[in-house]
């Protein structure tokens, strides 16, 4: 079994295009995420599209020397079974978007551990059963779960894991919540958002 954390990532972004390519301080905003969710336990790579509108975020990360597949544009869901074509039923994917710059290594390691130990194909971390801010996002699903899900519809090509069981007994608790959280927005979708973690 070999884990997987996928960032998918596009510049064609109709509310906040080339997002990824933000700087925040010295860091490309999808450089940044990278650094934050890097480790040895597994291995990351971006997975943004074929398309031109991508062909300088794809020249960034080979500078960066950051592992990244180009698939799809607008279908996501292929773009994802496209890169996993060759691997095993069993392998770990973890999914992430280049828009949630505060996902780090331990939300990711504790979902994980928390799949390996259970017996569910899939299980998230969100805010849809917690107080966790918007943007603090993490799904994890096993590559068997993602091939049998025979679902394409718009929702499904773009969102990738639209159809997937999102109930409350697959989402992962963290420890010592805050109610005040959900006022929080941590993800990057709109000018904004961008001003405001630049600030932070």
């Amino acid at each position: 079994m070999k884990i997987y954390v996928l960032i998918q990532a596009r510049s064609s972004s109709a509310r906040l295009p080339f997002k990824s390519l933000l700087n925040i301080n010295e860091y490309s905003s999808i450089e940044l995420l990278y650094k934050r969710i890097r480790s040895k336990s597994y291995k990351t790579v971006v997975l943004t599209s074929n398309d031109s509108s991508d062909d300088y975020l794809a020249y960034l990360l080979n500078k960066k020397k950051i592992n990244f597949f180009r698939g799809s544009l607008f279908n996501v869901k292929k773009r994802f079974l496209s890169f996993t074509e060759k691997f095993k039923n069993e392998d770990i994917i973890v999914r992430l978007t280049g828009d949630n710059l505060f996902i780090d290594k331990k939300l990711i390691k504790l979902a994980i551990k928390r799949i390996i130990t259970s017996q569910n194909n899939y299980l998230f971390i969100g805010n849809k059963f917690s107080n966790l801010p918007l943007g603090i996002s993490v799904e994890i699903f096993t590559c068997s779960h993602l091939r049998k899900n025979n679902n394409f519809s718009k929702l499904d090509k773009e969102h990738v894991t639209y159809s997937f069981d999102k109930l409350e007994n697959n989402s992962i608790k963290i420890k010592d919540e805050k109610k005040n959280w959900t006022r929080l927005i941590c993800t990057m979708d709109y000018l904004e958002n961008y001003h405001s973690i630049k600030k932070t």
